[in-house]
């Protein structure tokens, strides 16, 4: 997750609207699509690695309550709530990077044009 704020951080300053004026040229823009879409990429990997780890648990979570272990049962309940938290937190980061590159994506092609 840390790699996707830091990614998000830096592009948050480069592609915010402070930065980006009128006269911001085919090359600029280019450049910033260019470095949107990768941290679009990273935000994606690391949504997709914490859903997994949140699906690992809820399985974990069902095998403890097939088992009857309480320990487990709620070791496993707490660790699928943390890591479905950090999940929805980064698919929240990840949409508002897509629609960032849609944004972007658009601007591009009609400078292009």
């Amino acid at each position: 997750m840390k790699t996707t704020e830091a990614a998000l951080g830096i592009l948050g300053e480069i592609g915010s609207e402070k930065t980006r004026t009128p006269s911001m040229n085919y090359t600029q823009l280019q450049a910033v699509l260019i470095a949107n879409i990768k941290a679009q990429t990273i935000a994606q990997r690391d949504y997709k690695k914490a859903q997994a780890e949140a699906d690992k648990w809820e399985q974990r979570y069902q095998l403890a309550l097939i088992a009857g272990r309480e320990y487990l049962i709620q070791e496993a309940q707490f660790r699928q709530n943390i890591c479905a938290k950090k999940a929805g937190n980064l698919k929240a980061l990840l949409d508002e990077q897509t629609e960032r590159v849609a944004n972007l994506k658009h601007k591009f092609f009609f400078k292009s044009r």
